[in-house]
């Protein structure tokens, strides 16, 4: 929303970005925070793995990525950039996501706590 509340402007991706980075670094310091027990352990240290893998890909590639499509770069450089990224952490990524969520099946089947995975 515009300053006056009464019309809605575009963000720039860079700023989307920046908004995404702050959220997830509040997140991060918020799960950093949390008393780390034998029971969550397994599902902590996934949860950190996956901040601390996805947060500098954020602040350099992504921020670099959104500062190509605000500036109208070429449909090749965001292509190329959107595959360097893709190639180079979607796989490591995907490996820390699924041990995020093997452990918080885990860990909520252990607690009975009805989750949705999307999968079941």
């Amino acid at each position: 929303m515009a300053e006056n509340n009464t019309e809605t402007v575009t963000m720039k991706r860079s700023e989307v970005i920046e908004s995404k980075i702050q959220f997830i670094d509040e997140q991060y310091d918020n799960v950093k925070s949390l008393k780390i027990t034998d029971d969550s352990k397994d599902i902590m240290d996934a949860s950190l793995a996956l901040y601390s893998f996805v947060l500098p890909v954020y602040k350099t590639e992504y921020t670099q990525l959104a500062k190509l499509y605000d500036n109208n770069e070429s449909k090749d450089q965001i292509e190329t950039l959107t595959k360097l990224i893709h190639d180079k952490y979607f796989p490591r990524f995907e490996e820390h996501y699924k041990k995020l969520i093997a452990a918080g099946k885990v860990y909520a089947a252990k607690h009975n706590i009805k989750v949705n995975w999307g999968t079941d």
